[in-house]
């Protein structure tokens, strides 16, 4: 069996939005006195499920994986789309995180954990809607399932599921749907695309008799034999099965058999390329101050794509548009991304006699607060992806603005009104 690596996740490192902050004390000088290192706090990791439109997910599981797919939590998103979980007790320095619900696809993303600053961040999850049809099958009956793909053109028609008689021995409800290729995770191949998914639900039900898969492509491919992955629930991984799928001769369209129900990827041969994304700070900062009491923090994101098309046939640019998007885990428009800023506790050299104290300004009354800089980063980064042929091209350029922490010190407001900051 050929294997094929699988990308388990794509790290976007970025800082977010302002909830529930405290005013910022008057600027003053730097204090000569640094600070002890402040005590350690949880590691917290606060994150958002939203659809494609940004609206909340409520209910989402979220499954946070060691390396190698192991997993270390598994939390469960609230009304908001919001997740937490505190992950300070976690020796790697990645987790992925994985959410899912009943009718969605997945969305994975590598969370960054920072414990030298006490941060933990990831990016937005966005789950896909699945248009999916339903149907009850017995023993006796033949069954055809179809429903349109959100990827192919019209003339490429409807995926199809054909279920034969006496492929299952009892009344079963069976769920099937045509994927985005943004629903489950990318493949790492630079040699491989996944041009086309379909889901069949429950993935757990056998057939009894081979099942007919029969999925429209988004390109024109030249008949032929076309690998096939299969998505391993267990390990949020893509493994590839011994099945094959034929092009038709129209090119618009590759069909299967399989005894199995579960999500299937059909793959095809193409070159891909990535360009180093280029970083630029920009002017824009946000300044969170925590005077006691930790927070979480959104900012707003956006992404826009430019694509060209050279050459003939072409991929469809809803494929196009989505492939880079899975590549570069983000969506083109606007989006938000969420982090935890912990309020690390007052340092002991900053207290004395039950009061806070500032050993620049020993006989001066105040109090210290923690305050954290973020800045707006603006990327770009160029994804071609190209027939092996040379027969086409599709070239697709993301600009990105993000953000992430310039700085995090305490600061000290005398009561005053004359203010000094110590770095810590």
């Amino acid at each position: 069996m050929r294997k094929i690596k699988v990308l388990a996740f794509v790290t976007i490192t970025a800082l977010a939005g302002v909830a529930g902050c405290e005013d910022e004390p008057e600027p003053g000088t730097p204090s000569n006195t640094s600070p002890a290192a402040p005590p350690a706090v949880p590691l917290r990791l606060s994150g958002l499920v939203k659809d494609a439109a940004g609206a909340a997910i409520a209910g989402a599981t979220v499954t946070l994986r060691r390396t190698g797919g192991a997993v270390a939590f598994t939390v469960t998103a609230g009304n908001d789309g919001a997740f937490s979980q505190d992950v300070g007790t976690e020796s790697e320095t990645a987790l992925t995180a994985q959410a899912s619900k009943a009718g969605y696809g997945s969305a994975t993303r590598t969370v960054s954990l920072d414990k030298a600053q006490g941060l933990a961040t990831v990016d937005t999850l966005v789950l896909d809607k699945l248009e999916a049809t339903t149907q009850t099958v017995t023993p006796a009956g033949a069954s055809m399932m179809a429903v349109p793909s959100p990827e192919s053109d019209s003339g490429a028609g409807s995926l199809s599921v054909t279920i034969p008689p006496n492929a299952v021995s009892a009344d079963v409800m069976l769920s099937v749907a045509a994927a985005p290729v943004t629903a489950n995770p990318p493949i790492s191949s630079t040699s491989q695309v996944i041009l086309t998914e379909v889901v069949v639900d429950p993935s757990s039900v056998m057939f009894g008799q081979p099942v007919q898969y029969t999925l429209p492509l988004p390109v024109k491919a030249t008949p032929g034999m076309l690998d096939l992955l299969r998505l391993d629930e267990a390990t949020g991984g893509w493994t590839m099965v011994t099945e094959k799928a034929t092009v038709a001769g129209s090119g618009l369209s590759a069909s299967f058999s399989s005894t199995r129900a579960g999500t299937y990827a059909v793959l095809h041969d193409a070159q891909v390329m990535q360009s180093t994304a280029r970083g630029l700070a920009s002017a824009e900062t946000r300044t969170v101050t925590l005077a006691s009491a930790s927070t979480s923090v959104d900012l707003p994101t956006s992404s826009m794509y430019s694509v060209t098309f050279t050459g003939n046939n072409a991929p469809s640019r809803a494929w196009t548009e989505n492939y880079v998007s899975l590549l570069n885990s983000t969506r083109p428009g606007s989006s938000t991304i969420r982090f935890f800023l912990a309020f690390p506790g007052l340092p002991a050299t900053y207290i004395r006699d039950g009061r806070q104290f500032n050993p620049d300004r020993p006989t001066e009354s105040g109090s210290w607060a923690y305050v954290y800089t973020l800045e707006s980063v603006m990327s770009s980064r160029t994804t071609t992806i190209a027939a092996p042929s040379g027969s086409w091209t599709a070239s697709v350029v993301l600009a990105r603005t993000t953000w992430r922490l310039a700085s995090a010190q305490w600061v000290w407001s005398s009561a005053s009104g004359s203010g000094s900051s110590g770095t810590g």
